[in-house]
């Protein structure tokens, strides 16, 4: 795949913007399909690090999405479906939600408009067909290569808004990247199956 052109204004940018760099404390939401949801791959960030996402390329690096609202969840999961011309049907269901408790250090809020301004990007900049530029053109995503120069600058995640809900954020974590304290993990998660 294409590097995106974009990539090393970026780098320098994200670098920069360490001293914006805000902590997170609370509580998200995710859906998964049923085959992905044990206690071992729901957070793992497998699917993203094989498939790509919004945030990251195909076998780049992991990276965990996660929504602000339960509702929010289910939209980006029935949206993604939707996106990629695949019906949701018995197929993609039964799904999984779940809460999930986030304590990380380093995040980038791609909704702070100072933080938007400083990379030299608008919020409706970030809501890109990444899914077309990466099959139809074998390009990485504008979107995509700003994660990487998130995740290359030793970032944790980031808050971004959902494309699904106007007027909502999505977060990315990027687990390779915790340090100290910083954790994401599932309430309840005696209730999944393991593996």
């Amino acid at each position: 795949m294409e590097p995106n052109s974009a990539y090393e204004q970026l780098h320098i940018a994200a670098e920069a913007l360490k001293p914006y760099a805000v902590p997170f404390l609370g509580t998200v939401y995710r859906v998964c399909s049923y085959e992905y949801a044990t206690r071992k791959d729901m957070l793992s960030g497998k699917g993203s690090w094989k498939y790509g996402a919004r945030y990251n390329t195909p076998k780049s690096f992991p990276a965990v999405y996660l929504a602000a609202a339960p509702e929010t969840a289910m939209a980006e999961y029935l949206g993604n479906w939707k996106e990629a011309g695949i019906p949701v049907n018995r197929e993609r269901l039964p799904c999984v939600l779940t809460a999930v408790e986030v304590s990380v250090k380093k995040l980038a809020d791609l909704a702070d408009t100072t933080v938007l301004n400083r990379l030299g990007i608008s919020e409706p900049g970030l809501s890109c067909d990444w899914k077309m530029e990466n099959d139809a053109l074998c390009r990485e995503a504008f979107t995509q290569s700003l994660g990487r120069a998130l995740y290359m600058s030793g970032y944790e995640g980031c808050r971004y808004p959902s494309v699904q809900c106007r007027g909502v954020y999505n977060y990315a974590f990027f687990p390779d990247n915790f340090s100290g304290n910083s954790f994401c993990r599932i309430s309840n998660s005696k209730r999944l199956p393991e593996q």
